[in-house]
C-alpha cells in the first residue's frame, strides 16, 4: 500500500486553507456591500428624504434671511451658509446626548452671526440689497408723494409706507422699475418722521426698510403769513399800445 507524499499532505492543506480564506474574504465583502446597499436604501426612502429636507422648514429659512437681511450690514444669507446649517443641526440631530431644539436655536444663531460680514462685500452671493427714500432731505409739509427705491424690490413685493408709524400709504409691485412713487393718504406735515418698509409677497415679512427720515416745513407754509395779496384801487393799463380814443375816431371820420 502506497502512502501519500508527506509534501502532497502539506499542498492540500495549504490549498484547503487558502480556499477558506477567499472565502471568509469574499464573505465579509458582500455582507459590506449588502449593508452599503441598505444604507443607500434607507437614505433614498420617502421618508427619509422627507427627514433630511425638513431639518430647516420654509418658515424658519425665511426667518433666517429676514434677521440676517436686517443686520446693519446687510445681505442674502445664501445657499451654501444654508447647506452649512443643516449640516450641523443632522449631526445635533444625530447625537442623543444633545437636546436637538436648544442645539438648534445655538446653531442658526451662530450661523448668522458667523456669516454675518465685518464690511459689505461685493459679489452675487453677498449683493449688498439697497432699499430708500429718494432725496430724503426734501421731503416737506405738503408732499402728499414718496418715492423709493432699490434692487431689493421684486414682482409681487409691496410697499408700505410708514408716517409716525402708522402706514399712510402702499404700493404692490407689478413689475420692478428704477423708482416706485407711493401716493399717501394726507400731505405731510412739518417734523413727520417718514419711513418706507418693503413686505413679501405674502406681506407678513418685512424684507428691508429705509432710515426714518424727518420732513422739513415747506416755503409756502414757512411764508404764507408774509406773502399777502395787494389791496386797494388797482390800476390796469390797457395792454394795446395803438388804441385811438373817442375823439381821435370821430375826427378820423370827418376828414
Amino acid at each position: 500500500m502506497l502512502l501519500p507524499s508527506l509534501t502532497g499532505v502539506v499542498e492540500a492543506a495549504s490549498d484547503n486553507k487558502v480556499s477558506n480564506t477567499e472565502k471568509i474574504v469574499a464573505s465579509q465583502k458582500e455582507k459590506i456591500e449588502g449593508k452599503k446597499k441598505e444604507v443607500q436604501e434607507e437614505k433614498t426612502k420617502p421618508e427619509a428624504k422627507e427627514e433630511l429636507e425638513d431639518i430647516l422648514t420654509q418658515e424658519e429659512i425665511q426667518e433666517i434671511k429676514t434677521r440676517a437681511n436686517n443686520l446693519e450690514n446687510s445681505y442674502f444669507f445664501n445657499g451654501n451658509m444654508l447647506e452649512e446649517l443643516k449640516a450641523e443641526l443632522r449631526k445635533a440631530k444625530a447625537n442623543p446626548t444633545v437636546n436637538y431644539q436648544e442645539a438648534k436655536v445655538r446653531l442658526i444663531n451662530e450661523a448668522i452671526i458667523k456669516n454675518t460680514p465685518a464690511q459689505k462685500a461685493p459679489g452675487d452671493d453677498r449683493a449688498v440689497k439697497k432699499f430708500e427714500i429718494v432725496n430724503p432731505k426734501n421731503l416737506k409739509s405738503g408732499d402728499d408723494k414718496i418715492t423709493v427705491r432699490g434692487n431689493a424690490v421684486e414682482k409681487g413685493h409691496t410697499i408700505e409706507v410708514l408716517v409716525n408709524n402708522v402706514k399712510k400709504g402702499s404700493l404692490t409691485i407689478k413689475r420692478t422699475s428704477s423708482s416706485y412713487k407711493i401716493t399717501l393718504d394726507e400731505p405731510l406735515k412739518e417734523n413727520d418722521k417718514v419711513k418706507a418698509v418693503l413686505k413679501d409677497k405674502d406681506g407678513n415679512t418685512t424684507l428691508a426698510s429705509t432710515q426714518v427720515c424727518n420732513t422739513k416745513e415747506s416755503d409756502a407754509d414757512k411764508y404764507k403769513n408774509d406773502l399777502k395779496m395787494p389791496s386797494g384801487e388797482i390800476l390796469i393799463e390797457q395792454y394795446v399800445a395803438n388804441i385811438a380814443s373817442e375823439d381821435e375816431k370821430a375826427e378820423a371820420l370827418d376828414i
